[in-house]
């Protein structure tokens, strides 16, 4: 069944990389450019905890890189040595086309976040962007997290957040208040058609996205149990799929309705 999964989701994001839902051009520096105005604005008040100056020299790995390519690229330009992973072929080549576009060159492979392709003690910094959520089994993931970073080396994972908005005894009020504030989001179905939270979670990256889950605070310590985690943060990151999208709102939700948990973890030295 995991492995099933597994095929599916690499499926699914060969059909569809990163945003190809939404915007055209991929593969060229327009397109580079027009996602990196969407995920600065999305994520406005989470980009300082991953550190994108603070790594010159460090081997980095961006397990799920995605077609944008964005870890990577914010990462070379600070100084680091990075390899991006990804499960999804077609992935990896538009971010190489995304890479010579912005004129940049870092190292990409294939592989499965499960099974990391690296010995252990590899890296200096491993990071993950909204991905292992996707993952059939995200603790094999960061077990594979915790083998391939060096002692004391960190890692700086996001994962969307359970929050008590996504509880089944709330879930209905939710649903009700999404389908009166979400505006139409090319490639996912309508949103208060779905019957539950975790297929609502699901269906975020679209109607056909096999695996997608939340986990809640203490859910997100017990994954990285075997690590110091050093920070956890809550922080929204889809505020743009509301009808009404504005600096005070994304302030709001980020203090009231996260939907992303962000960990910055250590491993022992």
């Amino acid at each position: 069944m995991t492995h099933d999964l597994a095929r599916q989701s690499r499926d699914f994001w060969d059909r569809n990389p990163l945003l190809a839902f939404e915007l055209p051009d991929s593969g060229t520096r327009a397109f580079v450019e027009a996602f990196d105005r969407i995920r600065v604005d999305v994520e406005q008040h989470a980009l300082h905890l991953w550190e994108f100056d603070q790594h010159s020299g460090h081997r980095i790995l961006d397990i799920g890189c995605g077609g944008p390519a964005f870890l990577v690229r914010r990462f070379l330009e600070g100084g680091g040595e990075v390899t991006g992973l990804d499960v999804s072929g077609r992935s990896l080549s538009v971010a190489r086309a995304h890479l010579r576009a912005m004129g940049m060159s870092g190292s990409l492979c294939q592989g499965s976040a499960e099974e990391l392709p690296f010995p252990e003690s590899s890296f200096d910094l491993a990071t993950s962007s909204g991905v292992l959520h996707h993952t059939p089994d995200t603790p094999r993931a960061i077990r594979e997290v915790f083998r391939v970073l060096r002692p004391g080396g960190r890692t700086i994972i996001s994962l969307y957040f359970r929050s008590i908005f996504l509880r089944p005894s709330v879930w209905p009020m939710t649903r009700l208040a999404l389908s009166l504030l979400l505006r139409p989001v090319p490639g996912r179905s309508s949103f208060h058609d779905v019957a539950t939270a975790d297929d609502f979670v699901r269906r975020w990256d679209g109607n056909e996205n096999p695996v997608g889950k939340g986990y809640s605070r203490s859910e997100a310590r017990e994954l990285f149990s075997a690590f110091t985690v050093e920070r956890i943060e809550t922080h929204v990151f889809h505020h743009r799929f509301f009808k009404i999208n504005t600096r005070p709102l994304a302030r709001v939700l980020d203090f009231l309705a996260p939907t992303m948990i962000y960990v910055v973890a250590r491993k022992a030295q």
